[in-house]
């Protein structure tokens, strides 16, 4: 009976839970529209393109993605990993771009059910 009562709390907590809804990011990053961030930009990001790593604020990110998306337009964007904790969560996915095939790596931290970019790797 105490299982019961333990699995039926454990149900009731579970559907409060929510995860973050990352849609903007893929559709985004499948697009190569740099604009569409715009809403999700942490306050710092740290930005990783080709081992080239830098922070900035959330318009200098938009600048150095747009500049990504201009030398190298997605045609594919395949998500590989998608983990998500109450406050924090990593993405990991293949993109194919111009020539190229990269692993993209985003962290981000979760404010009211909204995924806001904390990292981004492209390597």
């Amino acid at each position: 009976m105490k299982r019961l009562i333990a699995m039926f709390w454990g149900l009731v907590f579970a559907s409060f839970l929510q995860a973050a809804d990352i849609t903007q990011i893929t559709s985004a990053m499948k697009s190569g529209k740099a604009s569409e961030l715009v809403n999700v930009w942490g306050e710092q990001v740290d930005v990783a393109i080709d081992g080239a790593s830098q922070v900035c604020d959330a318009k200098g990110a938009g600048t150095l993605m747009d500049a990504f998306f201009h030398s190298n337009p997605p045609s594919s964007f395949v998500l590989l990993h998608h983990a998500e904790k109450p406050t924090s969560g990593f993405v990991v996915a293949k993109l194919i771009a111009g020539e190229k095939t990269y692993r993209v790596n985003i962290s981000y931290e979760v404010k009211d059910n909204k995924a806001i970019i904390q990292s981004i790797r492209i390597e």
